[in-house]
């Protein structure tokens, strides 16, 4: 209404003082004009208001809609965190209770084992003891011998000794050898002769090696490549898968080749003043 009246009073300014009906019915016609597009354009602006108004009512109730359907997912979510918590506390218990099952069942057990055990000791029958008999002296019968003579078992069992005695012999004569030999060594006052020198041993190609000391104590087993040297001693004893491929020194003598290659044996080399010795 304000902005009529200031629209109408802004259009009478130019009516003159003393209008003609035919100027006062042409300014009417134009003042009709002016309100009727003053009016279209209000209903314009109240549409599009009423447009805006009703498209932020549909957002808001669209906003509505997106918060419902999200507490509802929230609420869901947060009924099965607590279905899933109860299931654990039972899963829990429900171990706890297999363990103290077992350990029942493991008790049980043994607790059976002791009584069956305890059973078959009650149940075993006691063999009553033998009354004690007088001993009396008996003396063996003498036996007879193929060719008739009397052989006594005393003498059956010295024979048996002497038997035994010589097969140990025969199979442990080197190493009977070697404890007499030290032993004659420590009663005549004697040391056993050791040595500063060096064995060098070289191989062409790698090949199988093994040195032991003469008392069977192994220094070495293993493939060698290329040189190695080993204290003398009393003496040591070499072996090689190729013996054809290794050569062997004591400290400055000349090199030589260990064996040929078939002779895969110990060697024994032992102090210049023994000399070596070959098997």
């Amino acid at each position: 209404m304000t902005r009529s009246s200031s629209s109408a009073s802004s259009d009478t300014s130019g009516l003159p003082e003393d209008p003609s009906p035919l100027e006062l019915k042409q300014f009417l016609v134009g003042l009709r004009q002016q309100f009727r597009e003053q009016a279209r354009q209000d209903a314009e602006e109240r549409r599009q208001l009423e447009d805006g108004l009703q498209a932020a009512q549909r957002q808001f109730q669209e906003l509505q809609d997106q918060q419902s359907v999200l507490l509802s997912r929230l609420q869901a979510q947060t009924h099965r965190v607590g279905e899933l918590e109860q299931a654990l506390a039972s899963a829990e218990q429900a171990l706890a209770s297999a363990e103290q099952a077992r350990v029942s069942s493991e008790q049980a057990r043994v607790s059976a084992e002791q009584a069956r055990e305890v059973a078959e000791v009650a149940l075993r029958p006691q063999r009553p003891a033998a009354p004690e008999r007088p001993r009396e002296l008996v003396t063996p019968p003498r036996r007879r011998h193929r060719t008739g003579w009397p052989v006594d078992a005393a003498w059956a069992k010295v024979f048996m000794g002497a038997v035994l005695i010589g097969f140990i012999a025969g199979l442990g004569g080197p190493w009977i050898q070697r404890r007499l030999q030290q032993q004659q060594q420590a009663l005549s006052g004697s040391a056993p002769i050791t040595s500063q020198e060096q064995l060098y041993l070289q191989a062409m190609e790698p090949s199988w090696l093994e040195v032991r000391r003469l008392d069977g104590t192994m220094l070495f087993a293993g493939e060698l490549e290329g040189e190695k040297q080993f204290p003398l001693g009393e003496g040591l004893e070499v072996s090689a898968g190729r013996p054809d491929l290794v050569t062997v020194r004591v400290d400055n003598q000349p090199p030589r080749v260990l064996g040929r290659i078939e002779e895969v044996d110990w060697h024994r080399f032992q102090p210049s003043s023994l000399g070596a010795e070959q098997p």
